[in-house]
């Protein structure tokens, strides 16, 4: 048998070469998929406290209403609220006619029983009478608007003007909602200030109450 030419063995090593190292890339590991990204989940939202409108007097319907002063302040420092009783259910609040004012009143409200009761819509007011144009303005000043402020100028004038209030239909007494005064407005008269403590005697302290108990003018 004729030798193998060098050559040839060189041919076959080579050939044996490219065959155990395969004609493609090697194999890559498959490259992992990205993970689905977390839905996110909305945070529950808290929840409303009830709303309760509860009324803590004595159940509805108004009956009877009436306005009261509450507060007087006479060029910017409190002063006493007089008054002057004309007769049985007859009352006047006095204010000096020199001098600036800030009045304050409030209403109370009443169902048949005479009980402080509940209610349903929003108090209104209106000032009758002021022919001398001495209320220069007036606004309810809390949430209920149950109370008014009123502001006087008298301007030295010899004056008067009426508060009344009304409520779910109902229009006010004055001063008490009890049975003692008619159904009209509660007057307020400008008078001197020497002459006050004479025409004015009482002193109104609110709820119905006078300085000294009782005050009647003789």
């Amino acid at each position: 048998m004729s030798p193998i030419p060098d050559a040839a063995l060189r041919s076959a090593a080579i050939a044996v070469l490219f065959c155990s190292c395969g004609g493609s890339s090697p194999t890559q590991p498959p490259a992992p998929s990205p993970s689905p990204a977390p839905i996110a989940q909305p945070s529950p939202s808290p929840s409303a406290s009830p709303v309760t409108a509860t009324c803590p007097f004595a159940p509805g319907p108004v009956t009877r209403l009436a306005v009261a002063p509450r507060a007087l302040q006479t060029n910017g420092v409190s002063a006493p609220m007089r008054t002057r009783l004309v007769g049985p259910g007859e009352e006047l609040l006095c204010l000096e006619y020199e001098k600036s004012h800030r009045l304050e009143f409030n209403i109370n409200q009443r169902n048949a029983l005479g009980q402080e009761s509940c209610w349903e819509g929003f108090p209104s007011y209106r000032i009758r009478g002021d022919t001398e144009h001495i209320v220069t303005g007036s606004g309810q000043i809390d949430d209920n608007g149950f109370i008014l402020r009123v502001r006087v100028e008298p301007r030295g004038l010899e004056a008067s003007f009426g508060v009344e209030a009304e409520l779910d239909g109902i229009f006010s007494h004055p001063w008490l909602s009890g049975g003692q005064y008619p159904r009209e407005p509660l007057r307020v008269i400008t008078v001197a200030a020497a002459e006050i403590g004479f025409m004015c005697p009482c002193v109104y302290l609110g709820n119905g109450g006078y300085e000294g108990g009782s005050c009647i003018r003789e």
